[in-house]
């Protein structure tokens, strides 16, 4: 039983089980993948379902990770999946000197959608039908979460 409050199997769990077949597929070389290899490292400003960090810029270069879990599908998620071009990707960034969360990172280093390509090759977007209907399932699975 799928259930988005108290009840059954936790729908951020099958939400995350979900993406698994899309997501966090990149060479270990980039550093965005955890020691497993089907998560985003926790080193990664991924923030995802399935793993990274949410990173916002404070100044001088210098970022604040935050550890809370995301509630939707990031642009590099939307991406894999087929449902934005590389376009709409922006750069992601890697830790150097792993801060945990909630902790400030000043040593990183930047991997593009190029990167990404280069290393694993390019993910097929999906016919526009395809894509408003997906869109609209994940957007209504970030609409129950409480």
């Amino acid at each position: 039983m799928l259930d988005t409050v108290t009840r059954g199997i936790s729908d951020t769990v099958c939400t995350h089980e979900l993406l698994h077949q899309w997501v966090s597929f990149t060479s270990g070389a980039l550093g965005l993948t955890s020691s497993d290899g089907s998560h985003y490292s926790s080193a990664c400003s991924a923030n995802s379902l399935v793993g990274g960090t949410y990173w916002t810029a404070t100044s001088n270069g210098v970022f604040h990770t935050d550890c809370v879990s995301s509630d939707h599908a990031p642009p590099l998620d939307k991406y894999m999946m087929g449902l934005i071009s590389e376009s709409f990707v922006p750069p992601l960034y890697v830790a150097s000197n792993a801060p945990g969360c909630y902790g400030l990172v000043t040593n990183y280093r930047t991997v593009t959608i190029s990167d990404i390509q280069a290393s694993m090759g390019c993910a097929r977007l999906l016919p526009a039908t395809l894509r408003r209907v997906s869109a609209f399932v994940f957007a209504r699975r970030a609409l129950v979460v409480f």
